[in-house]
């Protein structure tokens, strides 16, 4: 093969420069938000959340919370509202939720439990809606009445109202078992026989009966016959007597009475007396402790 079929020019004396080989390098495709370009990276900017009101777009918005309880006997549920809501939208959603919780809170005592925490949570978040200017072209929800004007608001008034009789009838009851009677409270006479509960009554008021001691049967391995009882208790309420009053049994115008275990108590573990002081007829007024009475 002649030089000229390779290539070579004679006038020029040598072969013709090689081209210059160029790499390319393939492009990488852009992945979680950077795309790379040769050595250098660029972040792509996330878009901005969305502002308007989750149901209408609406503007101005807050982030709101509602929740609401169903309970029952053994087992209780709660469904929960939230989002970006504008004023209307978010008092349409909390009334409604807020009405439903008061109606079918109740039902359990770990369901009610609970609500009495959902129901104030609720209430502060509609108190944030409130405040929130309404958009006036905007397509927001009817907020529809107020919660106190809503079926659940009667219902819950109701279950406080309940509750705050309980409360004050416990708070007022004055009846108590024996078993909690103690030394220097007062009580109306409950009568003869076996008793198991007494009513209390202020010192300071006409009463009959006033405890001046507390005492415990001991040594005995069977419930003791019914003299010996009689026997024991009343030697353990003179000895304190004095002690008491601030005079002996004998110069005192109080007489005494005694509460002691029936043979069904006795089975049941109860070894204590109680000593009573009782006026000679009717009533008195005033502790007798240290009175010398």
């Amino acid at each position: 093969m002649s030089q000229h079929e390779q290539g070579f020019d004679p006038t020029l004396g040598s072969l013709p420069p090689a081209p210059e080989i160029v790499a390319l390098t393939p492009p990488v495709p852009p992945s979680s938000g950077h795309m790379q370009v040769g050595q250098r990276q660029a972040t792509l900017a996330s878009p901005p959340p969305p502002t308007g009101c989750r149901t209408c777009a609406a503007t101005p918005t807050d982030t709101f919370t509602f929740r609401e309880v169903a309970g029952g006997f053994f087992t209780w549920k709660m469904k929960t509202t939230e989002g970006t809501f504008c004023g209307p939208c978010a008092q349409s959603l909390g009334r409604a939720a807020q009405s439903r919780t008061a109606t079918t809170g109740w039902f359990g005592f770990l369901a009610a439990v609970i609500n009495l925490g959902v129901i104030p949570m609720n209430a502060v978040g509609l108190r944030r809606a409130a405040a929130l200017p309404a958009n006036p072209n905007s397509s927001s929800l009817d907020p529809g009445s107020s919660f106190f004007k809503r079926p659940g608001a009667f219902v819950m008034l109701a279950v406080f109202g309940l509750l705050g009789f309980v409360a004050v009838s416990a708070a007022t009851d004055s009846t108590k078992t024996i078993d909690r009677m103690n030394v220097g409270e007062c009580f109306a006479d409950p009568g003869l026989g076996e008793i198991t509960t007494v009513e209390e009554l202020a010192c300071d008021e006409p009463h009959e009966l006033e405890v001046f001691h507390r005492g415990t049967l001991m040594g005995f391995s069977s419930f003791p016959a019914e003299d010996v009882m009689f026997d024991v208790t009343d030697a353990g309420c003179i000895e304190a007597f004095a002690g008491y009053v601030g005079t002996s049994y004998e110069n005192s115008s109080f007489y005494f009475s005694v509460i002691s275990p029936t043979s069904l108590s006795w089975r049941q573990g109860d070894r204590d007396y109680i000593c009573l002081l009782t006026p000679a007829s009717g009533s008195t007024v005033g502790s007798a402790r240290d009175s010398g009475r």
